[in-house]
């Protein structure tokens, strides 16, 4: 299956979409709430999948990153570098306290 892009989906200038992607959202009512926006200069690996949900659109922040076979269920800040099954962001990651 190639690329999959929800009707409802916006997509800024100079994004990259890699192939077998899928931009979903649970309407396809033609100007629903729920829908996929896609900011300026946002990369996006192949296989990825950006799904809103909540009853509200999902927003991928201007100059994101999205990995390859990342599962994106939320909206994604700008500059952000998600990567995973449950996507997290490995530019903020979360510390841990010391061991000893």
């Amino acid at each position: 299956m190639g690329t999959v892009i929800h009707p409802n989906s916006t997509i800024g200038v100079g994004v990259t979409i890699g192939h077998g992607v899928t931009f979903g959202a649970s309407s396809n009512v033609p100007g629903s709430p729920l829908r996929v926006i896609i900011e300026d200069n946002v990369t996006i690996g192949a296989h990825a999948y950006v799904a809103g949900s909540r009853g509200r659109p999902i927003v991928i922040g201007t100059g994101a990153v999205i990995g390859a076979h990342a599962v994106v269920t939320e909206d994604v800040r700008p500059g952000a570098k998600m990567v995973g099954p449950k996507a997290v962001d490995i530019v903020k990651r979360p510390t841990f306290p010391d061991c000893d």
